[in-house]
Order: C-alpha cells, then structure tokens, then sequence
C-alpha cells in the first residue's frame, strides 16, 4: 500500500500540472497511535521500499495501555445452597420438560461471596444472576452475573458485571463486561472451577482478571 502511494506521488511530481502540496500534521485522537510508515521509489531501479516499524509500534502500543490502565486480580468463593433446602439460595424458575432434560430451564440465584471456601469465613458480597440452559447435550449453559460487593476494601458498595458460557464439567472461562463503582469501565474475563460439593451445596472458588482505567 505505502509503495503504491509512493509510486503514484512519483509519477505525479513529474506532470507539467504538478503543484507543491503542504502536508499538515494533526494530533491523533486520546488512546489512538499515529503510525507513519516511511516508503520510497527507487527511478533508477524502478522498484519501490519500505521501511517497517512493527516492534517500535508494539512498544508504543504497549507503553500506552500500561499509562492509561492498570490490571486488577480478584480472588474470591462462591457458595451456592441447592434449591429444596433449607435457606436455599438458587431456584428452578422455568422448566419446560416433564422428563429428565434441563434444555431450556431457567434457574436464578442469590448465592454468598466469601473471603475463603469456609461457609462461615467472611461474607464480601452476593452473586446475584441466572442461569439458562442452553446446551441441548446438557454440557453447559449462559450465565449472567452481577458480583455486588458489600465488604470488599475500596471495592465495597461497587459491581461487576460477568457473561458467558458455563461448562457443567471442568474450569470455565467468561467475560467481565462492565461494572459499577470503582470498578467502572471493567474489562477482561473470570476463571471458575468447582472446589467441592455435598449433597446441599457447592463451592466454586473464582480468579478475576480484568483493566481499569488510571
């Protein structure tokens, strides 16, 4: 592309109807990089080059994200108590099948975030969302979390806000699309995996990796 664009000022400069053009530089735009790739027309040979910047621009990129967003980890339980018991905190909701199929049930719930995978260690907030099954082979399903922080250090009294796709067997991975609070602007994803379980209840320990703005 720079070379045809170099050729086609070259043959242009040599046209009787040639004029000197001013070139004028403008300032790109907050969080953009202005990349300028140097090329040239060779009219002895006639072959154009090119001069490419692939590393500078990855050093530019780089320096800019690290100087407007920092990387944030959380770490943190997730205890969930089945529906039929007491104090449950999940609910079947919608279930259109008589048989043993879960395709298309719709379970909501209000489960407790805790500082350790003990059900009495500190309580830091609620997950509060739902779940639908989506898979007809039952392998997984679409959720959608709010993660409400009640006491949580300076992300107490703020969200995030978690979508995507949950395996019913082995770790998942799902999105963190936003949040509220002093997570404002959240971006980046959460890993899962299943801790242990009983016949009442489970624990799912979460790892939150996700860039806020400076």
């Amino acid at each position: 592309m720079a070379i045809s664009v170099s050729y086609s000022n070259f043959v242009a400069s040599y046209s009787p109807k040639a004029k000197a053009r001013k070139v004028v530089w403008s300032k790109p735009l907050h969080d953009f990089v202005k990349l300028n790739v140097d090329a040239s027309f060779d009219a002895d040979e006639l072959r154009g080059t090119t001069v490419q910047y692939y590393e500078i621009v990855m050093v530019l990129l780089s320096q800019q994200v690290t100087a407007n967003w920092r990387l944030i980890y959380l770490h943190f339980y997730f205890h969930e108590v089945d529906a039929g018991t007491p104090n449950a905190t999940v609910v079947n909701v919608a279930s259109l099948h008589k048989n043993s199929s879960t395709f298309g049930d719709v379970n909501v719930f209000d489960n407790a975030l805790r500082a350790g995978p003990d059900p009495v260690s500190r309580l830091i907030g609620r997950a509060q969302g739902f779940v639908l099954h989506t898979s007809l082979d039952e392998s997984g399903g679409l959720t959608a979390i709010t993660f409400a922080f009640s006491d949580y250090g300076g992300y107490s009294g703020s969200t995030l806000a978690m979508l995507g796709h949950i395996r019913v067997s082995g770790p998942s991975e799902r999105s963190i699309v936003g949040g509220t609070g002093k997570l404002r602007f959240a971006r980046g994803y959460m890993a899962s995996r299943l801790l242990n379980s009983t016949d009442t209840s489970i624990v799912v320990v979460f790892d939150m990796y996700f860039t806020l703005a400076r």
